[in-house]
């Protein structure tokens, strides 16, 4: 008898630290997934803002640029002013990583961060708006629409929606 009380204990143990550790591995690959910065050529996700990676060259401040194939980018300080055509939507967020737009095949615009850590905290940062679209609903009702951006961009050369109420992503056509 005393010899099954002891099983019993130890399984318990194990069961409560296997509980532990799982959730322990949850917390670090979800903050993993929030918090790491793709490399330009890689396909977008997450980053350590709730944005997403550039895939072509940042411009620099107060620069443009405009050839046939890339998005009109003028940025000023912190904030970039972007037209394009949409290319790609991804739900990413949907996962609890970020939503975000690419346009024509370069760059891409963070727009939901899901429900990260950061998003679920009691003070989440302040986004701008989408007008004209709802890009949760069927992505491919958006491909080839030209839209007008006003972003943040980040230090890592992302462009993001959030940092301000007055940013906005608008389908113009």
């Amino acid at each position: 008898m005393h010899n099954q009380k002891g099983f019993t204990l130890v399984f318990i143990g194990v069961i409560i630290s296997i509980i532990l550790i799982s959730g322990a591995l949850i917390f670090y690959y979800q903050n993993e997934l929030m918090f790491t910065q793709p490399k330009a050529t890689q396909q977008a996700y997450p980053s350590k803002t709730p944005s997403l990676v550039t895939n072509s060259p940042a411009p620099t401040a107060s620069s443009e640029i405009n050839t046939n194939n890339d998005p009109t980018i003028t940025i000023v300080g912190n904030e970039a002013k972007i037209t394009g055509i949409i290319t790609d939507v991804n739900h990413g967020c949907w996962v609890d990583a970020s939503c975000s737009i690419q346009l024509n095949n370069k760059i891409w615009i963070g727009y939901d961060s899901g429900s990260t850590p950061l998003m679920l905290s009691d003070n989440p940062p302040a986004r701008g708006t989408i007008n004209g679209g709802d890009f949760s609903k069927d992505k491919s009702q958006y491909i080839g629409k030209r839209v007008e951006a006003y972003v943040a961009t980040t230090p890592d050369g992302s462009f993001t929606l959030y940092g301000s109420s007055k940013y906005y992503i608008k389908i113009i056509d």
